[in-house]
């Protein structure tokens, strides 16, 4: 019997492809009866193909390649239609897994058959730190309307849905519109560029029971890439989006990401537009967007505070301090920046569209 679908999204990342999949191939040795290990290449241009014919007759790999890239959301969904487990855990193309977590993760899905868990939450590490600390230590089980503790699941490691759940949400609620999402439940693009967000909290809301996996998961190995100041203008626009949309859609759940990451890309956003004015209105629309964050916490300290640096931070004085310190900040950075680095033209488009519909949501 199939438990359990590895689900790995993939675009141009062939060695760090090569290395997950070296990962899960002892990972998964005594499961392969319960275990397949599912990968959608997003049209890459690089030898991706390559090292999936390398493993298809070492593991049980199932892959299938997207004639264009259909982008990020549309390829977790892809995954959904290739999988056949009755769970399906995704996983980045550049994560590992903590050793003995796969054999450790199915044992606690037989345990709790028939309890018709929606969603898993599985932590994650990095470095020896597990992103998210409970106090409990074995697999648990939670109604939706429960106190949960609060829980970090931006990072694709850490969903684990339960296909049919997920099956009959896109049925019902998911429709393309000019190649992204539209969520037809909200009547918009609700969780633009984290389909996996939004598929594990409809699956949690439509079972009623969440899991959470506390001691095992994925180790995530995410950091060294160069980013231009388009890419991390992207990314940190589309986090401080999924921030506010979790707060604002989903109330009843307790997203755990540290106010500190929001105020280090804050600062970032606005080193950068100050290098680069046409970066501006980015910056203007993740500030609002935090202060909404804010409100919706009801935290008024920091709205006060936020408010304070945003009358500094439009002074000559500030500017100046502003990228000075961020100069120094970008020597210890997890993802190092170049303003000089190219942007290819599907980001640009990307970052043109969050920038337009967030524009919309704040109005």
């Amino acid at each position: 019997m199939m438990i359990l679908s590895i689900c790995i999204p993939t675009y141009n990342r062939e060695k760090s492809l090569q290395n997950t999949l070296a990962c899960l191939a002892k990972e998964i040795e005594g499961v392969h009866d319960e275990v397949e290990i599912c990968v959608s290449d997003n049209a890459s241009p690089d030898h991706t193909q390559e090292v999936l014919k390398k493993w298809e007759s070492r593991i049980p790999l199932v892959h299938s390649r997207n004639e264009t890239n259909i982008g990020y959301d549309r390829n977790i969904l892809r995954l959904i239609d290739i999988a056949t487990g009755d769970f399906i855990w995704y996983m980045g193309d550049d994560d590992s897994i903590f050793p003995g977590s796969v054999k450790t993760f199915i044992q606690d899905l037989k345990a709790s058959e028939g309890k018709d868990i929606g969603a898993v939450y599985i932590n994650a590490r990095i470095g020896k730190k597990w992103i998210t600390r409970f106090s409990f230590d074995k697999f648990r089980f939670f109604k939706s309307k429960d106190a949960l503790p609060p829980i970090h699941v931006g990072f694709l490691g850490c969903v684990c849905i339960e296909r049919m759940h997920a099956s009959n949400v896109i049925k019902k609620y998911v429709q393309i519109k000019k190649g992204r999402l539209f969520k037809r439940n909200f009547n918009e693009n609700v969780l633009h560029a984290f389909a996996h967000m939004y598929l594990f909290l409809e699956c949690m809301k439509a079972s009623g029971r969440i899991a959470i996996a506390p001691a095992y998961g994925v180790e995530i190995r995410a950091g060294g890439e160069m980013l231009s100041y388009a890419k991390k203008v992207y990314l940190s626009l589309i986090i401080f989006r999924y921030i506010f949309e979790i707060k604002k859609y989903y109330p009843w759940f307790k997203e755990s990401y540290p106010l500190s990451g929001h105020i280090r890309s804050l600062f970032s956003l606005a080193a950068i537009s100050s290098e680069r004015p046409e970066f501006e209105n980015a910056y203007d629309l993740a500030y609002r967007m935090l202060l909404k964050i804010m409100e919706l916490e009801g935290n008024h300290a920091m709205l006060s505070a936020l408010k304070g640096w945003e009358i500094f931070r439009k002074t000559k004085a500030g500017r100046y301090a502003v990228i000075k310190l961020h100069d120094k900040a970008k020597r210890f950075a997890l993802n190092p920046l170049d303003k000089d680095a190219k942007t290819n033209e599907d980001l640009l488009a990307n970052l043109d569209y969050v920038i337009s519909d967030t524009e919309r949501l704040l109005s």
